[in-house]
């Protein structure tokens, strides 16, 4: 089976991004990236395990990192592409976020059997609103989006394991989730 470690977007921002998806969808005949997989921002890329104790060993360091950690915020602010291909809501990540994020992938890292690529360094962090099918396409899309703009606050809250069961062209789905431990605020009085 394929898992991908994400965190889901939440609220007003996952309300936005699934918008804009649906709305580049409708307006350019494209295939809305909602259908395939949640709002999300990619946390470590796709990777294959067929080992049950790998997952649960997965499971267990998740639910572990997420303990005493309070969310970190975000911006979300304007677009961007890559590859002539992809559009997305870009996502200014806070000092918190980026250690937060940091400190995963190290923890991540510690599990023998999981696999890095390229694409696991650096985090650009991004939310794809479409995938243009024609270079063309691509383009109509970016002027599309210049009378558009996102400007977001959020958090992240949840660190979340999706899984592609059968092939890389279906959906992807939740598996498992780990929400951060949010502490009560004392009220003035």
């Amino acid at each position: 089976m394929r898992y991908m470690i994400a965190y889901l977007l939440r609220g007003k921002p996952a309300w936005r991004v699934r918008q804009l998806a649906d709305e580049l969808a409708d307006v350019f005949s494209l295939e809305p990236t909602s259908q395939k997989i949640a709002p999300h921002l990619t946390l470590k890329a796709p990777f294959e395990t067929t080992n049950e104790r790998n997952i649960e060993e997965l499971k267990n360091l998740l639910a572990t990192f997420v303990k005493n950690r309070q969310p970190a915020a975000l911006a979300y602010r304007g677009f961007g592409q890559f590859d002539r291909r992809v559009v997305f809501v870009y996502i200014k990540p806070s000092a918190e976020a980026t250690t937060l994020i940091a400190d995963l992938t190290k923890e991540l890292r510690r599990l023998p059997w999981l696999r890095f690529s390229r694409t696991d360094g650096e985090k650009h962090l991004h939310a794809t609103i479409a995938y243009a099918e024609r270079r063309s396409q691509f383009e109509d899309i970016k002027k599309y989006l210049a009378d558009e703009s996102v400007e977001l606050e959020g958090a992240i809250d949840n660190i979340s394991i999706l899984c592609q069961e059968k092939d890389h062209r279906s959906p992807w789905k939740l598996f498992a989730e780990y929400s951060f431990v949010t502490f009560p605020v004392e009220a003035e009085l």
